[in-house]
């Protein structure tokens, strides 16, 4: 009765060569190994940058806020006008001026000398820890003040070691803020008797913006209406501090998308007026990011291809080395499709063994990586403190699925040139 060879003796046979010749082989596996890592760590690094991109879009109130200058020499153009013709442009939802204007500021034995931002509520996206947004239409003017910024309010009697970052990081002054009335002077502090300072104001504090919002928590806002009142009823102060009443030397612009923002700031610029947004500079990072990534990828297509080369010309040689075997498989009555299946088998088991080892490589890798702390750059692609690389499923799967598609193709040829061996002329050479 005639017998038909197994499945699994195919596979003792394709592994019985490979053992054969184990230097071959792991000059092979290691080939596929270098591939499958490279192909794993950028695919892992990139995904883990693009969610940390996406967490930060989710999160970043300015990366739909462009910021409008006019420094320019002699009287700015930023007017009422100017304002409302960049109100009227499509996608703007609000603008406002902006005037920063140095101030001290009293609570109790507290005072605090820092700038307050003048501006209308309608451009600002503020994350409150505690209290709201300041009225404008309120009797008594208010603040907005960062959780940073409540740390510019020293008492001078029992001030913080300003040498201990640590201690500093964790002051905070004894203050009732929603509950407080505070003095409000403009000007510079500790200044001489002849430089003019406005009176002194009393305003209350409206809200405090939560530290986790990075780029606001060091400000300090006020409503401009206020604040230009205050300018109008103290021109010699205004006039010290370079302040014009008449126009204007910033402006905030609020978009309502980030996807519009480029076309907003290239409007504004063609109005003569510098302009700058933080989305510009982050799409144009991860744009250099993709880049780098794709690079990368293709570095890692590029050694599974070598090594493929590698796979296809050790097969081959291992096919000429092995005619006698091949010969007696022929006249025993071996048929020629298991003859490539061993053949193709033994490039497939390459491919496994190497894609599985990568990938354990690439844990290791990934593992070390996210040991470290702080800030770190990996391929050109930043990554923040905290950031943990993870390695998707996909991308591990994928990487393995390569790595034997890869193996069994180099093995194409070896397989078909081993079917293709005479059986009588293959043990004569042998």
């Amino acid at each position: 009765m005639k017998k038909t060879m197994r499945r699994s003796d195919l596979l003792k046979l394709a592994v019985a060569g490979l053992r054969r010749r184990p230097s071959r082989t792991l000059m092979m596996i290691t080939g596929i190994l270098i591939g499958s890592a490279c192909i794993v760590l950028m695919l892992s690094i990139g995904y883990s940058s693009n969610r940390q991109f996406a967490a930060m879009l989710e999160s970043n109130t300015a990366l739909t806020r462009i910021e409008v200058s006019d420094f320019g020499a002699g009287r700015s153009r930023l007017t009422d006008s100017t304002i409302a013709i960049m109100t009227a442009l499509p996608h703007v939802e609000a603008v406002s001026p902006v005037l920063d204007v140095p101030a001290v500021m009293r609570a109790g034995a507290y005072e605090a000398a820092a700038t307050v931002t003048a501006i209308d509520p309608a451009v600002l996206r503020l994350h409150f820890s505690a209290g709201g947004m300041f009225a404008p239409s309120a009797s008594m003017p208010s603040l907005v003040i960062g959780e940073d910024a409540m740390k510019y309010f020293i008492d001078s009697r029992n001030p913080p070691d300003f040498a201990d970052w640590e201690a500093y990081q964790q002051y905070t002054p004894d203050i009732d803020w929603l509950s407080s009335v505070l003095d409000l002077q403009v000007g510079y502090a500790d200044a001489e008797s002849e430089v003019p300072r406005s009176g002194v104001y009393r305003v209350g504090v409206a809200g405090l913006i939560s530290a986790d919002q990075k780029s606001e928590s060091g400000r300090i806002y006020m409503d401009l209406e206020s604040i230009r009142s205050i300018l109008q009823s103290n021109r010699d102060v205004a006039a010290y501090l370079d302040i014009p009443l008449s126009s204007y030397q910033q402006a905030v612009i609020r978009v309502d998308d980030m996807d519009n923002v480029a076309g907003v700031t290239e409007s504004i610029r063609q109005l003569g007026f510098e302009a700058f947004s933080e989305a510009e500079y982050i799409l144009q990072m991860q744009s250099e990011q993709d880049r780098q990534q794709t690079q990368l990828f293709a570095i890692g297509l590029v050694s599974l291809c070598v090594a493929a080369l590698g796979i296809a010309n050790t097969m081959y040689a291992s096919v000429l080395e092995s005619r006698a075997e091949i010969g007696i498989m022929k006249v025993v009555g071996m048929k020629l499709q298991l003859i490539r299946q061993m053949f193709t088998m033994q490039a497939g088991i390459v491919g496994l063994m190497g894609g599985v080892l990568g990938l354990l490589v690439s844990w290791v890798v990934v593992w070390v990586i996210n040991t470290c702390s702080g800030d770190m750059q990996l391929f050109g692609m930043e990554l923040a403190a905290g950031t943990k690389i993870a390695v998707p499923v996909w991308a591990a799967a994928g990487a393995v699925g390569i790595s034997v598609g890869t193996g069994v193709l180099a093995g194409l040829f070896p397989a078909r040139k081993a079917t293709k061996m005479s059986a009588l002329q293959a043990m004569r050479d042998s």
